[in-house]
């Protein structure tokens, strides 16, 4: 957790660089993907609170908070970061507190938000930055203030909201027991980012500290935080959120428990990619360090596309063809002088018996009878009329 105030310096040197996995759901659509820590690696410069902008293809900015701080807020460390980790400091023309945030405003303009000390106590701070990003105008107070007895406090993360205001996020300590870190937020009432309101209520409660927000859209949004040292050792979680309000934790954790991991902040590489920044330390190092930065990649990996099913086909029955009754033809009886019975429709017809005739055959004077189906008179003979 960033608490500067205890004296985070110095360098960890971890040996082990294990890989955690966290099985999530999107935030858009139901299925399940994989969220995950790779390409760990130590840099050159050691602190907490890290704010990280990518200024060019090989480079980052590097604002982190790595002294104790003392009335008149301290200025924080800025150093432009390759991508082997080796860091060159940047100077700094005004004077800065600890916890630095930056936010670029709807039109165009920036404005750093970081934690100012006095005698008076603590408060969270805003001033327009200069053009070269390395200075700042007057600063304006916001009412998120505690005193300097006050610990675990602060630690401002400032978004800027879907409709162009800004809300800060930060560290408040309401809860008892061992895990008491709980996290709060303001929001701006217009698009300028400096008149706040404390918003109703708290984000997260049960030892969550040092946010980052690294996606607010519309119904949108993934918050990745820490656990607080009461509840060590600290690991990195992910929530998401339909409104930036109220927040549901994604699985469990995002890393594993081989030492602390806390102080997220990200940039956007690609849809599914993002550069990771954090801060580490010892087991039962918490609270004394020392505090050393790291980068790795935050990767997104989309659930595999399930196999589209193959379409069982519809088998359409053959159709048998209705048979064409033909009509039975009943033969025609030769006539005869006796009454011939009705046939009878039948698919077999059963045979007429032939009928036989006689007829009278004549040839001269001599006369034949000849009988039979089909009678003809003998040749030299002619039928009789």
């Amino acid at each position: 957790m960033k608490r500067l105030d205890l004296g985070r310096t110095g360098l960890l040197l971890v040996s082990s660089l294990l890989l955690a996995t966290l099985w999530i759901a999107p935030s858009r659509g139901s299925s399940v993907g994989t969220w995950s820590i790779s390409e760990e690696k130590k840099i050159s410069i050691s602190g907490v609170s890290a704010y990280v902008e990518k200024i060019s293809a090989t480079a980052d900015r590097v604002w982190r908070s790595d002294g104790m701080p003392s009335p008149g807020a301290p200025i924080p460390s800025v150093a432009d970061c390759d991508s082997n980790g080796n860091c060159t400091p940047v100077s700094l023309r005004s004077q800065f507190g600890n916890d630095v945030t930056i936010v670029t405003l709807r039109d165009g303009s920036r404005r750093a938000y970081f934690v100012s000390m006095s005698t008076s106590g603590k408060v969270i701070v805003s001033a327009k930055m200069t053009a070269d990003g390395l200075g700042h105008e007057a600063t304006i107070n916001t009412p998120i203030t505690a005193s300097m007895q006050q610990k675990a406090w602060g630690v401002p993360d400032a978004v800027l909201l879907p409709d162009g205001r800004v809300r800060i996020y930060y560290v408040d300590k309401s809860e008892q027991g061992r895990c008491p870190e709980i996290i709060k937020s303001a929001t701006s009432s217009d698009a300028t980012g400096t008149t706040f309101t404390i918003d109703e209520g708290t984000r997260l409660t049960g030892g969550w500290v040092d946010t980052h927000m690294m996606r607010a859209e519309a119904g949108n949004w993934l918050l990745l935080t820490s656990t607080g040292p009461g509840c060590a050792p600290q690991r990195l979680a992910l929530f998401s959120s339909t409104d930036g309000l109220t927040f549901t934790q994604l699985g469990s954790f995002l890393s594993s428990s081989d030492y602390n991991r806390l102080d997220p902040y990200t940039y956007k590489i690609d849809e599914n990619t993002y550069k990771l920044y954090f801060t580490a330390s010892g087991l039962g190092k918490e609270l004394s360090g020392p505090y050393e930065l790291r980068s790795a990649l935050l990767t997104y990996t989309p659930p595999a596309p399930s196999p589209s099913p193959t379409p069982t086909p519809t088998i359409s029955p053959t159709s048998t063809p209705t048979p064409t009754v033909a009509a039975s033809v009943t033969p025609t009886s030769t006539p005869s002088a006796e009454a011939s019975p009705s046939p009878s429709i039948a698919t077999t017809s059963t045979p007429v018996s032939a009928v036989k005739k006689t007829i009278t055959c004549v040839k001269g004077k001599t006369t034949k009878k000849v009988t039979g189906v089909a009678p003809k008179c003998p040749k030299g003979f002619k039928k009789k009329a």
